[in-house]
């Protein structure tokens, strides 16, 4: 039945986030007019940040991460913030991501489809060999 293949389709989704798979590539311009892009991690980890820089429960995760710069120096950090304004999106990074890139995408980004994004913050661990390391992680730590 639709309703059968529908929830086969949604496990294949979910599958394709699980430990050891690829990472869905991205293209995402920063504040500074920088593009980011998923190979340009090769080699490194990547802790990627998708946030809503207008709530404060992840603002507060956020801020997590802001502190987690210092302790873990091989770890490259990528915040993207989804559906804000301009405004809300320059006080995000003054106030919670002033030494790391942040790029601002609108909800129907592809990203949103390609991560699943169902929930904000959401934290993703991709490994030098470009495959998700931990996914999704429920908090930043």
């Amino acid at each position: 039945s639709d309703l059968i293949k529908a929830a086969n389709n949604i496990a294949d989704r979910k599958d394709g986030l699980r430990a050891n798979t690829q990472a869905p590539d991205f293209s995402l311009t920063d504040t500074e007019g920088k593009v980011y892009r998923l190979s340009d991690f090769k080699g490194k980890y990547l802790l990627l940040e998708i946030t809503d820089a207008a709530n404060a429960y992840s603002q507060q995760e956020s801020s997590v991460l802001r502190d987690m710069l210092k302790r873990f120096p091989r770890v490259k950090f990528l915040a993207v913030c989804l559906g804000n304004t301009e405004k809300e999106v320059s006080n995000y990074k003054q106030l919670f991501a002033p030494n790391r890139p942040v790029c601002s995408i609108a909800r129907t980004h592809k990203m949103v489809s390609d991560y699943q994004i169902v929930s904000l913050p959401g934290f993703f661990l991709i490994g030098p060999d470009g495959r998700f390391y931990r996914s999704p992680e429920l908090d930043p730590s």
